[in-house]
Protein backbone atom coordinates (compact mmCIF):
# COMPACT_ATOMS: atom_id res chain seq x y z
CA UNK A 1 0.00 0.00 0.00
CA UNK A 2 1.37 3.43 -0.96
CA UNK A 3 1.73 6.13 1.65
CA UNK A 4 -0.92 8.77 1.07
CA UNK A 5 -0.15 11.34 3.74
CA UNK A 6 2.22 12.36 6.50
CA UNK A 7 -0.48 11.21 8.95
CA UNK A 8 -0.03 7.69 7.53
CA UNK A 9 3.60 7.93 8.73
CA UNK A 10 2.45 8.76 12.31
CA UNK A 11 3.47 12.41 12.06
CA UNK A 12 1.50 14.43 14.65
CA UNK A 13 -1.39 16.62 13.52
CA UNK A 14 0.33 19.97 14.08
CA UNK A 15 3.26 18.97 11.86
CA UNK A 16 0.91 17.48 9.24
CA UNK A 17 -0.89 20.82 9.15
CA UNK A 18 2.43 22.66 8.81
CA UNK A 19 3.43 20.42 5.90
CA UNK A 20 0.13 21.06 4.18
CA UNK A 21 0.42 24.83 4.76
CA UNK A 22 3.82 24.68 3.03
CA UNK A 23 2.23 22.85 0.10
CA UNK A 24 3.51 19.35 0.91
CA UNK A 25 0.53 17.00 0.68
CA UNK A 26 2.17 13.62 0.20
CA UNK A 27 5.53 12.33 1.44
CA UNK A 28 8.32 11.74 -1.05
CA UNK A 29 9.88 8.27 -1.25
CA UNK A 30 12.78 9.20 1.08
CA UNK A 31 10.32 10.67 3.58
CA UNK A 32 8.05 7.61 3.42
CA UNK A 33 11.01 5.34 4.18
CA UNK A 34 12.91 7.48 6.70
CA UNK A 35 10.23 9.10 8.87
CA UNK A 36 8.76 5.89 10.37
CA UNK A 37 12.25 4.58 11.21
CA UNK A 38 13.32 7.87 12.76
CA UNK A 39 10.13 8.03 14.83
CA UNK A 40 11.02 4.57 16.17
CA UNK A 41 14.38 5.97 17.28
CA UNK A 42 16.31 3.98 14.70
CA UNK A 43 19.62 5.18 13.29
CA UNK A 44 19.50 5.78 9.56
CA UNK A 45 21.37 7.16 6.62
CA UNK A 46 19.42 8.53 3.67
CA UNK A 47 20.69 8.92 0.14
CA UNK A 48 18.51 10.75 -2.35
CA UNK A 49 18.75 13.45 -4.98
CA UNK A 50 18.78 17.16 -4.22
CA UNK A 51 15.23 18.42 -3.77
CA UNK A 52 13.85 15.01 -2.83
CA UNK A 53 12.81 16.00 0.71
CA UNK A 54 15.73 14.72 2.79
CA UNK A 55 15.69 17.73 5.13
CA UNK A 56 12.04 17.18 6.03
CA UNK A 57 12.67 13.43 6.33
CA UNK A 58 15.08 14.13 9.17
CA UNK A 59 13.61 17.39 10.55
CA UNK A 60 10.00 16.23 11.03
CA UNK A 61 10.89 13.41 13.47
CA UNK A 62 13.25 15.76 15.36
CA UNK A 63 10.55 18.43 15.63
CA UNK A 64 7.98 15.82 16.64
CA UNK A 65 10.29 14.65 19.40
CA UNK A 66 10.68 18.21 20.67
CA UNK A 67 6.95 18.90 20.55
CA UNK A 68 6.19 15.68 22.44
CA UNK A 69 8.64 16.35 25.30
CA UNK A 70 6.63 16.99 28.48
CA UNK A 71 6.80 20.71 29.27
CA UNK A 72 8.47 20.17 32.65
CA UNK A 73 11.44 18.62 30.80
CA UNK A 74 11.75 21.64 28.52
CA UNK A 75 12.74 24.56 30.80
CA UNK A 76 14.67 26.18 27.97
CA UNK A 77 14.14 27.37 24.46
CA UNK A 78 14.76 24.89 21.70
CA UNK A 79 15.41 26.41 18.33
CA UNK A 80 15.81 24.60 15.05
CA UNK A 81 16.50 26.25 11.73
CA UNK A 82 16.13 24.43 8.46
CA UNK A 83 15.64 25.36 4.84
CA UNK A 84 12.30 25.06 3.10
CA UNK A 85 12.54 25.68 -0.65
CA UNK A 86 15.80 27.56 -0.11
CA UNK A 87 14.34 29.93 2.48
CA UNK A 88 15.37 29.70 6.12
CA UNK A 89 12.52 28.71 8.40
CA UNK A 90 12.80 28.93 12.16
CA UNK A 91 10.87 26.70 14.52
CA UNK A 92 10.97 27.79 18.15
CA UNK A 93 9.49 25.90 21.06
CA UNK A 94 9.40 27.76 24.35
CA UNK A 95 8.55 26.73 27.86
CA UNK A 96 5.93 29.13 29.26
CA UNK A 97 8.24 30.12 32.14
CA UNK A 98 11.39 30.46 30.03
CA UNK A 99 13.07 33.83 29.70
CA UNK A 100 14.22 35.06 26.28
Amino acid sequence: MATKSFKDLDVIDSLCEACEALGYKTPTPIQAEAIPLALQGRDLIGLAETGSGKTAAFALPILQGLVCIPRHFLPFRAKHVCSVDGEASTFTLSHPGAHP
